[in-house]
């Protein structure tokens, strides 16, 4: 016993003098498990192919300003790329790869920076045991999701940890602004840098009463930030677009009205404990712990707290939120569990803590969860995940109609098509032609909600008078796009003057308008 103690004891004192390669075992053992995720011939998301499609034309026309491809919607009028740095980082992944290949090693790439990222914020932050708190984003589910999805998930993370890591040192703060500066051309979610950050710098202000420790971080992330939204390729139209983006689509959100994605409709209570049961056990242990000791609670557990609640609350109205409550119910936890297990050990040490049955019966219960429902629950979700990760869309799809499609049409001919999710596959294969709606229905439903409805309509076949008339000449459309799984529509499109049949598949049929 005196051996492998005395191997613990070199093995924990070499890792703390050297760090980094805690970091690299984290990154290379989460990038292996996201490239097992990404090992398929589908994507789970559509939205993939719209990334992949941006990084090649930037590698090719540079930042592209207007985006007429989905003609019938705001972004015909106030587009810009939200993920322009992601799309940047993205282009030799599709120039030097097959495009949607490198698609899946870059965000496999990421996601295990993210994960790294996450860890070194802990130790930054002097939480011990910061190797181990990491790993629970890599046995929690509906985070790994999507994070496996590509997207510019990981990135946002990326900028966001680090970026609140600057804010609580509250040292350099014009590097603090630089970085806002730089989240804002990153991602679109920049504002919630300065959101979060104010909600330490309240909680710090609280404790400490130091106004300009308190706050001077939150000026220089203020600062930052309007930096980039004016220095931007895209100003002013991006304003905008930030107030359809995050206010329309993201805070007020139409998934009542319209059909939206599914990624915005609500996470029920006992779907997201069942999807996180290793997470959510060890969160209300914290929560119980943080009450119990709530007078000794630091600024930083309070701002734990309360960012995680918060993304809790928005992860409960839509379920993308996931994506940034796992990861802030992780802090709480190592947060509140760096407390926790401080405070057994000095009880351990003074030999209080076998005093009382609780604290045995805690201890008892604590070793049995831990290798007994653990790694259950690991392998069950991990099961999951890859089954979720390993369907979707083929990497092949509407590639043979698509191409037909451009082969046929002259450039700039607007497709009619039969449902806003098809655009970013449509737009991947073939950018030589403009379609109605794409990325989100709200941006139709706002720009013209007469328009939509008569859209909405014809693809669900509810509408079958006047049909050459609504798409020839309030759409202008050469063309009427339609999978084959949209019966009535085809049966409406078919029976109506004006329109020929000219291309069939197993997935599709395309009607010329004459």
């Amino acid at each position: 016993m005196d051996y492998f103690f005395h191997i613990y004891s070199r093995l924990r004192a070499l890792l703390r003098r050297h760090p980094s390669i805690v970091f690299g075992l984290i990154f290379c053992i989460s990038w292996a498990l996201f490239l097992v995720f990404q090992w398929s011939v589908q994507f789970p998301d559509p939205d993939s192919f719209y990334h992949a499609k941006m990084a090649q034309l930037l590698a090719t026309r540079g930042i592209i300003r207007d985006f007429p491809w989905a003609h019938f919607t705001l972004l015909n009028d106030f587009y810009i790329d939200q993920h322009l740095l992601y799309h940047v980082f993205l282009v030799p992944f599709v120039i030097f790869l097959p495009p949607l290949v490198g698609l899946k090693i870059f965000t496999a790439l990421f996601a295990a920076l993210f994960v790294t990222v996450f860890c070194w914020v802990l130790r930054q932050l002097n939480v011990q045991f910061y190797a181990v708190w990491s790993a629970l984003l890599l046995i929690t589910v509906p985070f790994l999701f999507r994070i496996s999805l590509a997207k510019a998930v990981s990135m946002a993370l990326v900028f966001l940890f680090v970026g609140l890591y600057l804010f609580i040192r509250g040292r350099r703060g014009w590097l603090l602004a630089v970085w806002a500066a730089v989240y804002v051309w990153a991602y679109g979610g920049f504002f919630l840098l300065a959101g979060l950050g104010f909600m330490y710098a309240l909680v710090h202000y609280i404790a400490s009463r130091d106004f300009k420790k308190s706050w001077r971080p939150l000026l220089w992330t203020g600062i930052g930030t309007a930096l980039g939204v004016v220095i931007n390729p895209y100003f002013p139209k991006n304003i905008v677009y930030f107030w359809q983006q995050f206010v329309q689509i993201g805070v007020i959100n139409y998934s009542a009205k319209i059909g939206v994605g599914g990624e915005w409709y609500p996470y029920g209570w006992f779907e997201l404990m069942k999807g996180s049961l290793v997470l959510t056990t060890l969160v209300v242990a914290c929560v119980v712990w943080f009450v119990w000791h709530l007078r000794r609670q630091r600024a930083l557990s309070w701002a734990a707290l309360l960012w995680m609640l918060f993304f809790l609350a928005f992860t409960l109205k839509s379920r993308r939120y996931v994506e940034y409550y796992v990861p802030f119910a992780v802090f709480f936890v190592a947060v509140m569990g760096d407390d926790i297990i401080r405070a057994v050990w000095r009880r351990w040490a003074r030999g209080h803590f076998w005093r009382t049955f609780w604290h045995r019966a805690a201890l008892v219960t604590g070793i049995l969860y831990l290798s007994l429902v653990v790694p259950a629950v690991v392998v069950k979700d991990w099961q999951q995940n890859l089954r979720d990760t390993h369907n979707g869309i083929p990497l092949g799809k509407f590639s043979q109609s698509s191409r037909w499609l451009a082969a046929n049409s002259e450039a700039g001919d607007i497709v009619f098509h039969s449902d806003w999710d098809e655009f970013p596959v449509l737009f991947y294969y073939n950018d030589k032609d403009y379609y109605i709606v794409g990325l989100d229905p709200t941006f139709m439903y706002n720009y013209n909600q007469d328009l939509y409805w008569k859209w909405a309509r014809i693809t669900l076949g509810e509408q079958a008078d006047d049909l050459y008339g609504i798409i020839q000449g309030d759409f202008q459309a050469r063309w009427v796009f339609m999978e084959n799984d949209h019966t009535a529509m085809r049966k409406n499109i078919a029976a109506t003057d004006g329109f020929v049949l000219v291309y069939q598949d197993d997935e599709v049929t395309i009607f010329k308008v004459e």
